[in-house]
């Protein structure tokens, strides 16, 4: 829902269209620790992840309709907080428009837009429109009037 609505905001605008997929290895610590692996060994894992992780975005986009879109590019970045990785993509592309999912309804940001969206918007110095998933439903409810 995201790249779709992602990708007719870019033909409708004429502009390119950045896909952007942050991962983290949360377990590489400690499998370098408790389970012994060497340090080649933890490179190979990563470079296999973010091969899986490029596949999988891959495969998401066939299903995308990329027509009247300048330019297309995905970028698959590892780190263990997207938020950073995302602002110093936008950042760098001079984006006019983040289009990004949200999911996470920890603490008070949270509770409203998510907190990866909320520490995005307060860095960026472009328009940010959050998605939430298909379904849900909002824990905020009006009190009886």
């Amino acid at each position: 829902m995201i790249l779709q609505l992602a990708s007719s905001l870019a033909r409708i605008e004429k502009s390119d269209l950045h896909v952007v997929q942050a991962w983290s290895d949360v377990q590489e610590e400690y499998l370098q620790v408790r389970g012994g692996l060497s340090d080649q060994a933890v490179r190979r894992l990563r470079k296999n992840t973010k091969r899986d992780y490029v596949r999988k975005l891959d495969h998401l986009m066939e299903g995308i309709d990329l027509g009247g879109i300048g330019v297309v590019r995905t970028h698959v970045k590892r780190g263990d907080d997207p938020a950073p990785i995302i602002i110093k993509l936008a950042r760098k592309e001079k984006i006019d428009l983040l289009v990004m999912g949200t999911v996470c309804r920890t603490g008070l940001a949270g509770f409203f837009i998510g907190n990866t969206a909320e520490e995005v918007l307060s860095a960026v110095d472009c328009s940010v429109l959050t998605v939430k998933p298909k379904g849900f439903v909002s824990p905020v409810t009006l009190g009886a009037q």
